[in-house]
């Protein structure tokens, strides 16, 4: 079952879905594309999406308006990541940078050991279908300037403006392996 429901945020609406094993979906209602979006990902699960709750939703929704109130600076709601083995790579990696911290697509290449890769790693990060939670907005083009968001560069902005005002480690320098806080096989 492909659960899904609306969540207002200070930026619009969103639009959350989810299985009975995680939030596989949350993006912002308004996209040019949210239809095609849906449509995959009810192809991947097999299940046609339909209006409704479940306690991955709720816990979303608590979690969202926490985080936009400032008072949540790292999401714990289950996850249902969908894609191929690389984007899921690229996704996870995406959970642990760090509340306030942003990379440039390179530097995100390097930290993943493939620096070789940042053109493929971009296009992975666009493919998210977990906007805020799974934090693509925290990667940003080599000169600093903000690139490539489903939502909007302005919602990105918004997003980092937001970060960067509770945040004491926002865009501090040199990044490191470390600053993905994860164990690296």
């Amino acid at each position: 079952m492909f659960l899904c429901d609306y969540i207002q945020t200070p930026i619009g609406q969103m639009l959350a879905g989810a299985t009975s094993e995680g939030v596989c979906m949350l993006h912002f209602a308004d996209i040019p594309d949210i239809s095609d979006r849906i449509s995959r990902i009810e192809t991947v699960l097999n299940a046609k999406a339909i209006r409704g709750k479940n306690i991955h939703l709720l816990r979303l929704e608590q979690e969202l308006q926490a985080y936009f109130r400032s008072d949540l600076n790292r999401f714990s709601v289950s996850l249902r990541l969908l894609g191929t083995d690389f984007q899921l790579k690229v996704f996870e990696s995406l959970t642990y940078i760090p509340h306030g911290r942003n990379f440039s697509y390179a530097d995100f290449a390097e930290i993943l050991d493939m620096p070789k890769s940042v053109r493929a790693i971009a296009a992975a990060i666009g493919q998210n279908n977990i906007s805020v939670v799974v934090p693509c907005h925290r990667v940003v083009g080599s000169d600093g300037r903000l690139t490539g968001y489903s939502g909007g560069l302005w919602r990105k902005n918004w997003l980092l403006q937001h970060e960067k005002s509770i945040s004491p480690c926002f865009n501090r320098l040199p990044f490191s392996h470390e600053d993905l806080q994860f164990n690296r096989k």
